[in-house]
């Protein structure tokens, strides 16, 4: 009792102690959903809270979760400061106006599960930044999971181990979406055993046997068939047990001699010693305890000794940041100066001035105002000023208008002189004069003309046509021209009321009367005309022809074309090339691992074809077990051997990240833990030799 109140004691001392390393936390980030699991196309909200202990100028918190199942992030903060925002690619970001220490709801985000995906748990989490100034406030983040509801799509199942008489089979199912398998048993088919043949006859020292034998596998079992009955013994230790070995108790009959049964004497067991530490630990490996046996010096177990951990120092600023750079403050692991880890220092930003008119704007062009950065003067930037724009005067006439043409106005800037833009004066107009008079008499193809003028100008203001004649035409029959089949004719047209207008017309040649089209030879048809005897020839017109004969991969194929004019239909034909051989009657393993013959339905063979190997999960892996696999050819079923797979991968990242101090929390407790219990057994230890 006195051992058992002591290590209660050492268990409250490391607990107590444990507590600073975790009070140093000062900002605690909260992620909070509104439901554990989500099916696939469901979104979960959540809920971002802050809880601060000490004042701060800005804070932050990086978003991190696994892109392949979430998506269509939307998101608002809600809580107040001078800059206060949610960008999905960063999460949220809010200042302060003054040191405040931060208190509540941050925001919240919303994650929409994508359609299709199996059955999963997901972390979702994210990486803080408090700062005050240049100092960094400690700040951690407590990240939440969800489980995704979905479903596999499971494939009919294979068998993958066969039912005998005393075992059962398997058959695997493997999920189509993500590779995951499960297995179902097959029931063992049992026996089935005859009614037995005695193969031993039952004596005084020795039973009889009854053996009975398996129809289908021939495995057999025994009856025993009682013997004389023995007189039994008081028993004899014959084998002495050991601490690993059972000893043996021997029976015999007191009448024969004969040894009627033996017993099992059970073992000593081993007599467990106090551990030794043969391996020590590091900041990140753990050690080895090693406990033997006191009789046979036999290890009986072994005990794991947890790493030390690491233990940083408070970081030293190894890049200063700018106002567009960020710096790096970096930390060292005194117990391994090897160890280090870095944290991001945000960047200061710009603090630009109330700008400055660099260039003055005009009637019509911009002016230009310039911002400098205070802190860094080689950062500025520009915003365009807008133009003044134009105030012009009333007007001058500058060009005076005539009867036609018109005058000009010009206008003036008064800003600037040498802007102006001008308007049309409207012509004064003609005044019409006497009557009007002919100017031109007409003719068989040109109208007349009656003229009236300005009586200012004398220009002509206007003109009346007086209709031309017009022509008179008569055919000319005697020099009338008859056409033929090739040639053309002519007629021959003059005008009475001037005869030196003429004009003729073509008479068009007739053109060939002919007949069908007829072959010719074997490229060519022709057809007769009936009135001269020409004869014309054109090439056939084939169409697209029709397979008259298939091809194989043995012999040619032929195709016919027949002429598309119906009076001619003459044929010819073409050959059409062999076809490919296809390698897929049959497939058979040249028991090298590596290739395959395949055969072609017309019996040709390709020797040596790689296999098309696909790997087929027997065992998924776990975190702590290695699963089993092997490779199959898609097209002759061979199999490979089977060989083991990895481990699973852990989805827990061990390496902390930028701001994330609590696995070095975890470490530094487990360091505690460990340093105590060596305290206390090293107590108990003198307590009990005393």
């Amino acid at each position: 009792m006195k051992k058992i109140a002591t290590l209660l004691l050492c268990i409250l001392l490391i607990g107590l102690l444990a507590v600073p390393a975790f009070a140093a936390d000062t900002t605690v980030f909260t992620i909070t959903p509104d439901k554990s699991t989500v099916a696939p196309g469901e979104t979960v909200t959540f809920t971002v809270t802050v809880n601060g202990t000490t004042p701060c100028k800005s804070l932050g918190i990086m978003l991190s979760y696994d892109q392949n199942v979430f998506g269509n992030i939307t998101g608002t903060c809600t809580m107040s400061g001078l800059v206060a925002v949610f960008n999905p690619s960063n999460g949220f970001a809010i200042m302060f106006q003054n040191p405040t220490a931060p208190n509540g709801t941050v925001g919240t985000f919303s994650l929409t599960a994508k359609d299709g995906i199996c059955p999963s748990t997901v972390s979702v989490t994210g990486t803080p930044s408090v700062k005050n100034g240049s100092e960094t406030i400690p700040s951690t983040v407590s990240g939440t999971s969800v489980s995704i509801s979905g479903v596999h799509a499971w494939d009919d199942g294979k068998v993958t181990v066969e039912a005998t008489c005393t075992s059962e089979g398997t058959t695997t199912f493997t999920c189509s979406k993500c590779g995951e398998i499960k297995t179902t048993s097959i029931a063992a088919t049992g026996h089935s055993h005859d009614d037995g043949v005695v193969t031993q006859e039952p004596t005084c020292s020795v039973a009889g046997v009854k053996t009975f034998t398996c129809s289908k596998c021939g495995d057999t079992y025994t009856e025993e068939i009682s013997m004389v009955p023995h007189t039994e013994g008081a028993g004899v230790v014959t084998t002495q047990p050991t601490c690993t070995e059972a000893g043996v108790k021997t029976y015999s009959c007191t009448v024969c001699g004969t040894s009627i049964k033996t017993e099992e004497v059970p073992a000593t067991g081993h007599t467990e010693g106090e551990g030794v530490v043969t391996t020590q630990p590091t900041c990140t490996t753990a050690g080895v305890k090693t406990y033997k046996c006191t009789v046979c010096d036999e290890t009986t177990k072994t005990e794991e000794v947890p790493a030390t951990g690491h233990a940083y120092d408070n970081g030293v600023v190894t890049t200063e940041p700018s106002c567009e750079e960020d710096g790096v403050k970096t930390f060292t692991c005194q117990n391994d100066k090897a160890h280090t880890k870095t944290e991001i220092i945000a960047r200061t930003g710009h603090s630009y001035d109330n700008g400055v008119v660099t260039t003055e704007p005009g009637c019509e062009t911009k002016g230009v105002m310039t911002f400098t950065c205070q802190n860094d003067k080689t950062h500025t930037y520009t915003k365009d000023i807008d133009p003044i724009g134009h105030d012009y005067d009333d007007g001058v006439i500058t060009t005076e208008p005539g009867c036609e043409t018109k005058g000009v106005k010009t206008f003036t800037c008064r800003n600037d002189a040498s802007h102006t833009y001008t308007e049309e004066v409207a012509a004064k107009g003609h005044t019409a004069g006497a009557e009007m008079e002919v100017t031109k008499e007409p003719t068989c193809t040109e109208a007349g003309v009656m003229s009236g003028k300005c009586a200012a100008c004398g220009e002509i203001l206007k003109d009346e046509a007086i209709p031309a004649l017009g022509h008179k035409y008569v055919e000319d029959t005697e020099q009338y021209v008859a056409p033929t089949c090739t040639e053309k004719g002519s007629k021959v047209f003059v005008c009475e009321n001037d005869p030196t207008h003429v004009y003729t017309e073509e008479v068009p040649a007739t053109g060939h009367s002919y007949g069908d089209w007829l072959k010719n030879d074997n490229d060519t048809h022709k057809q007769t005309c009936s009135e001269c005897g020409d004869v014309a020839t054109e090439s056939h017109k084939w169409n697209s022809g029709m397979v008259t004969k298939q091809p194989t991969c043995a012999e040619k194929g032929e195709k016919t074309f027949t002429c598309t004019v119906v009076s001619c239909s003459h044929t010819k034909t073409e050959e059409i090339p062999m076809t490919e051989h296809e390698y897929d009657k049959a497939h058979t393993d040249n028991e090298d691992g590596k290739t395959h013959d395949s055969e072609c339905e017309c019996g040709a063979v390709k020797e040596n074809v790689e296999h098309k190997l696909k790997e087929v999960v027997i065992k998924a892996s776990t975190t702590t077990v290695k699963g089993t696999a092997k490779k199959v050819c898609e097209d002759c079923g061979y199999e490979s051997e089977e060989y083991e797979l990895p481990l699973k991968s852990d989805d827990l990242d061990d390496v902390p990240k930028t701001g994330d101090i609590t696995n070095q929390l975890v470490l530094t407790a487990s360091a505690m833990i460990a340093m105590m219990a060596a305290f206390c057994a090293v107590v108990l230890k003198r307590k009990f030799v005393k």
